[in-house]
Formats: C-alpha cells, sequence, structure tokens
C-alpha cells in the first residue's frame, strides 16, 4: 500500500468522524466544509488507487478521465453551470489532465 493511499485512508476516516460527530458537538456544521474535505480525500483516494493498480501510463490517464472531469465539474469555474457539449468538456479535461502531466514530466525530482 503506498504512502498517498495510506495518508488518504487517514484523512478520510477523520473527516468522517468528524462529520458524523458533528450534530452531537453543535458547533461544527454537519455539511459545507467538511463534506466538500471528505468528498476531496474520497476523490484523491480514487486517483491513489489508479495510479498505484496496474496498467500503461495510457490506461492509467483513461482511468483518471471520469475522476478528473468529476474534480472539475466541482471547480469554481464549472459549478452551477450545465454542461452542454459532454464530448468538448471531456476533451477540454483531457488536454488539463495532459498538460498537468507534460509540467509534472519536465521538472527535475
Amino acid at each position: 500500500m503506498s504512502f498517498l493511499s495510506v495518508l488518504s485512508k487517514i484523512g478520510k476516516a477523520i473527516f468522517t468522524g468528524v462529520k458524523a460527530a458533528s450534530p452531537f458537538i453543535g458547533f461544527l456544521p454537519a455539511g459545507g466544509t467538511f463534506g466538500k474535505i471528505a468528498a476531496l480525500v474520497g476523490t484523491a483516494e480514487r486517483v491513489g488507487d489508479v495510479l498505484a493498480g496496474p496498467g500503461s501510463g495510457a490506461k492509467k490517464a483513461e482511468a483518471l478521465l471520469p475522476l478528473s472531469a468529476e474534480v472539475i465539474a466541482t471547480s469554481e469555474i464549472v459549478a452551477g453551470h450545465e454542461i452542454l457539449d459532454q464530448a468538448l468538456y471531456l476533451q477540454g479535461v483531457l488536454q488539463i489532465q495532459n498538460g498537468t502531466h507534460d509540467i509534472l514530466k519536465s521538472l527535475k525530482a
């Protein structure tokens, strides 16, 4: 199990516990920020699972596309808007995903 996978599971457990306990504590909101953080941790965990899984880079990129589209759909620039052309939206998401990959490959480790 990779470090990121372990870290995401710990983070998810902490935020899930805080969210579950918040109605009893009374001063923490049950949704809102904690819900967003829990969703983000869940997405990060799924991304980690895809990256740690078997397959080539192309297969992993293909598997990441729906997760990338989900993350971008919740961003400020897209949230609250209807996606009229799903194919064009996914094409743009793929360009962002590939651009991020190129940037990371260009950096010295």
